[in-house]
């Protein structure tokens, strides 16, 4: 079985580009916006560091697509690099319209969902290169073992990813929950490794992810067992929870406003984000 599946959510659908700007209809300005997200993601080119460097494959679309829901000032997309039916980088690339000044700011954010150090390059341009793994893996205590049926799996990931609340302290200062989108974002296969079945789920606190959460069925000692792992796509700190019990954190990351495009000191981090100069 070669399982892979996309469930974007609010994916809205691509056009040619177009100049931005407020003047647009929002509809073609939100296509126009896309499209250019989309050109950015395909001009990264990623690669696994080590004795055999490996370029990741892009997935050819998104798998999460948002716009702002009252103003056509902000649109993005949520993009993976993968190998061997594994997601290794997850990517949000979005634009940011600003009425004052009628300029239209983009910004790239990425993680590391790898074990491996990773390089990426835009234009030739290294812009990110983490050595760090990206992920850590825990195992699920008192899960029930995963499924022989990929349906079955499906469901379980899901009653687990729900069993996880997530704080985000805001940039207000008020600590709130996130949302969990109940629907995973991707499913995958690995075809190497200890994964063997696997789903990133999204939670946010308004259109675009600030955690991501991914369970994977992996083999320990012969037999599989649920892990689960936490990414960022946000600056500020974050804690995630099982049944009261912190399982991760990690803390506010001001840096990440400020880094400047390729040959920066902080583009060693494992989530980076960074303003594309245009």
């Amino acid at each position: 079985m070669n399982l892979l599946v996309v469930l974007a959510l609010s994916t809205l659908p691509l056009g040619q580009a177009a100049p931005l700007g407020g003047t647009q209809e929002p509809d073609a300005a939100r296509k126009a916006a896309l499209e250019e997200v989309l050109k950015d993601a395909k001009t990264y080119e990623i690669v696994l560091d080590g004795g055999a460097p490996a370029r990741l494959d892009l997935h050819p679309q998104s798998i999460l697509n948002w716009s702002s829901a009252e103003r056509n000032d902000e649109n993005g997309g949520i993009f993976v690099w993968m190998k061997d039916g594994r997601p290794e980088v997850i990517g949000a690339i979005w634009s940011l319209y600003r009425k004052a000044s009628d300029q239209v700011v983009w910004r790239h954010g990425l993680q590391s969902l790898s074990q491996h150090p990773v390089t990426a390059r835009f234009e030739s341009k290294t812009i990110w290169a983490p050595r760090k793994p990206g992920v850590e893996f825990n195992p699920v205590e008192d899960a029930e073992a995963p499924s022989d049926s990929a349906q079955r799996r499906l469901v379980q990931m899901r009653n687990l990813a729900r069993e996880f609340k997530v704080e985000i302290d805001e940039q207000t200062g008020v600590t709130s929950q996130l949302r969990l989108l109940t629907q995973p974002i991707l499913r995958y296969e690995p075809t190497t490794g200890p994964g063997k079945d696997g789903a990133i789920f999204a939670l946010n606190a308004g259109t675009d992810p600030d955690v991501l959460l991914l369970l994977e069925a992996r083999e320990a000692a012969g037999k599989l067992r649920w892990e689960v792992a936490f990414g960022r796509l946000h600056f500020v700190a974050l804690r995630a929870f099982r049944r009261d019990t912190k399982v991760w954190s990690v803390e506010r990351d001001l840096e990440n406003r400020r880094h400047a495009f390729g040959a920066d000191p902080g583009r060693d981090k494992i989530y980076y984000s960074v303003v594309r100069p245009r």
